[in-house]
């Protein structure tokens, strides 16, 4: 992590809110010799708060101890055995067939997304107004 006095990052700004962007790094930024602020790019942030958010779950912390404790024990299962318990195949494996049901499925649910509603439910223009 480096730390730069305020006076530095100002007339840089953008370069270095790029570059936590870019990097994942963090940069301190010190006012009067004392640190004041810490610059993160935006999924940094995202993912501290998702992190916060989990481990302020009631029993998270045990729960993930026991998983660590499957683990190291060999009582896990790989995705091989999860896809042959549950029967889903790889995107390798897949039939030419099933990927071309699965894309016209997905292309008529697109469909119907995108369709334009019937001219009665669309809203008037004196709502859409706000007169």
């Amino acid at each position: 992590m480096r730390t730069l006095p305020i006076s530095k990052v100002k007339d840089k700004l953008n370069e270095y809110v790029d570059s936590v962007a870019i990097t994942h790094e963090q940069l301190t930024i010190t006012k009067n010799g004392s640190p004041a602020a810490v610059l993160i790019g935006a999924d940094e942030w995202e993912s501290i708060q998702e992190t916060l958010f989990w481990l302020s779950q009631p029993g998270i912390r045990e729960a993930i101890a026991e998983a660590e404790d499957d683990i190291a024990a060999g009582r896990s299962h790989g995705e091989d055995e999860i896809r042959a318990e549950f029967g889903v195949p790889t995107r390798d494996n897949m039939s030419q067939a099933s990927w071309l049901m699965t894309s016209s499925s997905a292309a008529r649910r697109d469909a119907r997304c995108t369709t334009s509603r019937p001219e009665s439910s669309k809203p008037s223009s004196s709502s859409r107004s706000g007169t």
